[in-house]
């Protein structure tokens, strides 16, 4: 009997999964989608019966997983995984599986770039300036990035593809990671959390999301970063403590912020990030390009086909559940 796959992702994206739910059902799959949240499915048959839910965007924790009965694999099409209960899937012998497609990390370390240089170059100033009428009238608040320390918290595939592509650019690269590399690359210096705090130009917060990173760059760490230094966020909101930005950005002490990720989203409307100057805002997708979403699809179909064959694809992330975990037919 063909695989049952489930796919699930965020409300409004229904456009952009159909290509993957066509390419699906032309591999010989059985597959339903629903672009909602999990809670409107969680109860129904369709969601009983599936053996493979795939997406992006959704959070399955023990409750959804009881309700999921004959669920064998959870697999993300993004790189980020949090709302999956990674403990809770071994517990039930469920596979985990994320989307490490390199046109995904590869898109967000250009889209990370992007920011560094559109927040260090004032760009958003320079918009208003225009439309405002002043035309030439530059206030010198723009900076260049050589010379510049750039701090990485973080070194997974995306943290490696930034600074890949800052060599050359006469930076000084600052990284902070719990297992630093027995033999690092060169150029690069490994720094504990508290060094690269104090010593970068421009930070950039590059970790996964999880119980020891939450609020990683605390109140009082943001406190000590150096004045005028630049933030830059892609990676999640919840990676610092947001109401201490807002404090800092607001009297000055970091120069500007560039934030596609935020600790509640959508972001409201009356966020006071929204009011802060020196700010760029973007919706959670600065780096999801053409590029990354085939990228995805591919990658999302290649982990089902080996599901269906028993194979544990090379991005499982859970490895506790892979000695127990077998595909079985239903």
């Amino acid at each position: 009997m063909p695989l049952k796959v489930l796919v699930v992702t965020p409300p409004g994206t229904a456009k952009l999964i159909e290509p993957f739910v066509d390419s699906i059902r032309n591999s010989g799959l059985t597959v339903d989608a629903h672009a909602g949240a999990v809670d409107e499915i969680y109860q129904q048959d369709v969601w009983r019966e599936a053996q493979v839910l795939i997406g992006a965007g959704f959070a399955c924790g023990p409750a959804e997983m009881d309700c999921a009965s004959n669920l064998q694999a959870i697999v993300t099409l993004t790189i980020g995984y949090e709302g999956v209960d990674i403990a809770a899937a071994s517990e039930r012998n469920i596979l985990v599986v994320n989307g490490q497609a390199p046109e995904n990390y590869e898109s967000m370390a250009e889209a990370t770039i992007l920011l560094i240089l559109a927040a260090l170059y004032d760009l958003p100033g320079a918009q208003r300036r225009l439309a405002t009428g002043q035309w030439h009238v530059s206030p010198l608040g723009s900076r260049m990035l050589k010379g510049k320390s750039v701090g990485i918290i973080g070194y997974g595939n995306i943290a490696r593809n930034v600074v890949d592509r800052l060599r050359g650019w006469g930076v000084t690269l600052l990284v902070h990671t719990r297992r630093p590399p027995s033999d690092p690359d060169e150029g690069i210096t490994f720094v504990s959390l508290e060094q690269l705090i104090a010593c970068s130009d421009v930070i950039v917060p590059l970790a996964s999301l999880n119980d020891s990173s939450a609020h990683l760059l605390t109140a009082d760490r943001l406190a000590s970063v150096r004045q005028g230094a630049v933030l830059i966020n892609t990676a999640r909101g919840g990676l610092l403590d947001e109401q201490a930005l807002v404090r800092l950005v607001q009297d000055g002490h970091i120069g500007a912020v560039a934030l596609d990720v935020y600790e509640t989203e959508p972001l409201p409307l009356d966020s006071p990030l929204l009011t802060l100057p020196h700010a760029i805002l973007t919706p959670h997708d600065l780096g999801h390009t053409r590029e990354s979403n085939i990228g995805m699809v591919k990658l999302g179909l290649q982990h089902l086909l080996e599901i269906e064959r028993g194979m544990v694809p090379a991005c499982a992330v859970n490895a506790e559940a892979v000695p127990n975990w077998s595909f079985k037919a239903s």
